[in-house]
């Protein structure tokens, strides 16, 4: 078997970096019920998988399936955290809570490490796994990838799914809704979002790749606040919905709203561009440079990240509100 190696590891780091960049036994799954001999099938981005319900040995490969598991209090037998990755440290909505989990390594045969792990569902992205790696995994377990074609998947989608093949249907429901009752909470107290336009952007060297997908699940974040991507990034969108603009192209992020940061770790790498001023997010303060961690909570969004990522970026939602 050939091993998945370096390229794993740098694709990892360069992928969720931009945004796209994210009560159980230890050595179980399942909180409360036992594992069954039923399946059911879930039709996912490659078609239709059957998959044993309620499985017991789950190897979970990204944040978004990670935290859906973790919100509906099921527990992976091993797990790759893309956030810890590129930010240096686990996100602090999962703190205390994958204690005792085989976190899997990025280097070495990563097929052979969870091969070991005898698993019964792996939950991967869509944007890690080329189609020989992902014929390998799926040659192990049911291997279940993104829900939906675009290019980061709604949170709540996932959820859901999670919430049908773990027999967790009502609690899928319940966290489901504590979510939208925050998003609901902040269309009510600002609802001068209804209309305005918003970027998320982030820069790397001279380009800077922003969203443009009003489909992907990051702009429907925003799309439930009343708020919508500028019609000429939706213009430019390209088969990823997440393009590459030159830094001499800055006038084209123009909107009421900009979340931004920067693969450097100096955030005032982007309020130095040339232009970065005459924005008219700039000019209402209604701009917010983000760190790895809220960039990524926000670009690939959890159940669990948003309710953070939403807490930060308050204060700028109501500036682009006035």
């Amino acid at each position: 078997m050939k091993p998945v190696t370096g390229r794993w590891k740098r694709t990892a780091v360069v992928l969720v970096a931009a945004g796209l960049a994210f009560g159980v036994a230890a050595c179980g799954s399942s909180s409360d019920d036992d594992a069954s001999t039923d399946t059911i099938v879930v039709t996912d981005s490659k078609g239709e998988q059957t998959i044993t319900k309620n499985p017991q040995r789950i190897v979970s490969m990204d944040n978004q399936w990670l935290d859906s598991l973790l919100a509906l209090d099921t527990k992976p037998v091993a797990y790759i955290d893309n956030l810890s990755v590129v930010a240096g440290s686990a996100p602090p909505w999962e703190e205390g809570k994958l204690d005792g989990i085989d976190k899997l390594n990025l280097g070495g045969d990563l097929v052979e490490k969870i091969g070991a792990l005898e698993p019964d569902l792996i939950l991967v992205p869509n944007f890690l796994i080329d189609e020989p790696t992902y014929q390998k995994l799926e040659a192990l377990a049911p291997t279940l990838t993104a829900i939906t074609t675009s290019g980061v998947d709604p949170w709540d989608v996932r959820v859901e799914t999670l919430g049908t093949i773990l027999g967790k249907e009502d609690k899928a429901d319940e966290v489901i809704a504590g979510v939208n009752a925050k998003l609901d909470g902040l269309a009510a107290k600002y609802p001068g979002l209804q209309g305005k336009t918003f970027v998320t952007a982030y820069l790397v060297g001279t380009n800077i790749t922003v969203l443009a997908d009003p489909n992907d699940g990051s702009a429907k974040i925003f799309a439930k606040l009343g708020m919508s991507i500028p019609q000429n990034l939706i213009d430019i969108a390209g088969p990823t919905g997440r393009p590459a603009i030159s830094t001499e192209r800055i006038g084209e992020l123009n909107s009421d709203m900009l979340i931004a940061a920067s693969q450097s770790p100096n955030a005032d790498q982007f309020k130095a561009l040339p232009g970065y001023d005459s924005l008219r997010s700039v000019q209402k303060d209604a701009v917010y440079i983000a760190d790895l961690t809220t960039i990524t909570a926000l670009n690939q969004p959890t159940v669990l990240a948003l309710p953070y990522a939403l807490d930060k970026i308050e204060p700028t939602l109501a500036n682009a509100a006035k």
